[in-house]
């Protein structure tokens, strides 16, 4: 299992409950599930990122001459990006509830944009290398 493109940079897993018989569980096993919906995306996050470093070096390796691996030029990418968002929008206003998690998404990537730039970014380019 694996990331299923350049584009899916966080792959979104869910466990999904029946709100009423959560909300009727005791805190404490409430807790345990909140815990182990974490611990899933934690160890699966940590899984598909191993499973595609393991799968580049096979690429890289047994199919050498074979497969050549090159990026997507930037404005290919800046293209893509676009067109991604254009359709997100278009598809959020579907319903009230994508219209929904679509600001609350946006909103989050506003707050969190400028960290990554300083911070994941340089973590990327100067130490993953």
């Amino acid at each position: 299992m694996g990331r299923t493109g350049w584009h899916e940079t966080g792959t979104v897993q869910e466990f999904g409950f029946n709100k009423k018989a959560y909300d009727a569980l005791p805190v404490d096993l409430r807790r345990m599930l909140d815990h182990a919906t974490a611990a899933v995306h934690a160890y699966g996050h940590s899984d598909f990122h191993l499973k595609n470093a393991i799968a580049l070096e096979r690429l890289k390796t047994e199919y050498k001459g074979k497969v050549e691996i090159v990026q997507f030029p930037a404005p290919v990418l800046r293209d893509l990006k676009k067109l991604s968002a254009e359709v997100i929008k278009q598809e959020s206003e579907k319903t009230l509830l994508a219209k929904k998690v679509h600001a609350s998404f946006t909103k989050f990537q506003a707050l969190v944009g400028p960290w990554d730039r300083i911070a994941e970014r340089a973590y990327h380019q100067l130490v993953a290398g």
